[in-house]
């Protein structure tokens, strides 16, 4: 994967709405990771032990699936250790009641799908929230 496309890919998104579990209208951190990674030609499951791309959302409003969510995000690629992350590699935060999936950028910075829409963030004030780095390609 090169930096350029990684940029590329991450340029479409940021600055988009959020919307959960509503592609049309926005995206959520899930949606956003699979956009990405579809845009790079890397195709993510759609589904993992009952939590799928479709149900998700709903399970979500309900407070249902962070586990899973966390799970799912820990099955794909292979971990890379804490330093060795590269631009593209996907990082998974667990953050107090959120579990949520991040695309590192390179110099220190991610992109994620928050409430105010999708955004470029500095790394370092979620660092101490990732649970784990996983390399797609």
């Amino acid at each position: 994967m090169k930096d350029k496309d990684v940029a590329t890919a991450a340029r479409e998104l940021i600055d988009a709405p959020y919307a959960l579990g509503n592609p049309e209208s926005g995206w959520d951190c899930v949606s956003m990771c699979l956009h990405f990674y579809d845009n790079l030609g890397i195709s993510l499951p759609r589904e993992f032990k009952g939590y799928s791309a479709e149900n998700y959302a709903e399970r979500w409003k309900k407070g249902e699936g962070r586990e899973e969510l966390r799970d799912y995000l820990m099955s794909l690629g292979v971990e890379v250790e804490a330093n060795y992350e590269r631009a593209g590699d996907l990082l998974i935060f667990d953050a107090e009641k959120w579990v949520f999936p991040g695309i590192y950028l390179g110099s220190n910075h991610f992109l994620a799908a928050f409430e105010k829409g999708c955004m470029v963030v500095p790394y370092r004030f979620f660092k101490k929230a990732v649970i784990g780095r996983r390399r797609l390609a």
